[in-house]
């Protein structure tokens, strides 16, 4: 099921957390998240380019057991359909680990020059897409 809900990354226990991060700029408020993105972008491995990934495992600043970072890229290519597509990307990735329990961290939409509901529209329909399973 997928569900849109508020919560306190250091009370609420998930499986996994994904946070979608920029290449140049922060796109989030919440100290928690910047932090994470922070201690991510450390990695050599991990800049925040489109399709970059990197998954942490039980960092003390949430109750996640993993918090998976997907890159977006430059902010000025970050549209609708790049957030459909990275959030699409990363259910079906999760769906394959067989996790389910997942909470999908959301920018701040003026931060990615967005409407609001354009940016939850874009994420949902690509949790709902990435959640499609075809089997014949």
């Amino acid at each position: 099921m997928i569900r849109l809900k508020s919560v306190d990354l250091k009370k609420e226990k998930v499986e996994s957390l994904v946070i979608p991060v920029c290449e140049d700029k922060n796109v989030f408020d919440d100290k928690i998240i910047i932090s994470l993105i922070k201690k991510a972008k450390k990695i050599g491995e991990f800049k925040g380019d489109k399709d970059d990934e990197v998954i942490f495992y039980n960092l003390p600043e949430v109750k996640a057991e993993r918090v998976i970072f997907i890159g977006l890229g430059k902010l000025e290519k970050v549209n609708t359909e790049a957030l459909r597509a990275a959030t699409g990307k990363a259910v079906k990735a999760l769906i394959k680990k067989k996790l389910s329990n997942v909470l999908m961290a959301v920018p701040v939409a003026k931060k990615i020059n967005m409407e609001m509901t354009s940016l939850l529209e874009a994420m949902l329909e690509g949790a709902y897409l990435g959640n499609h399973i075809f089997d014949k």
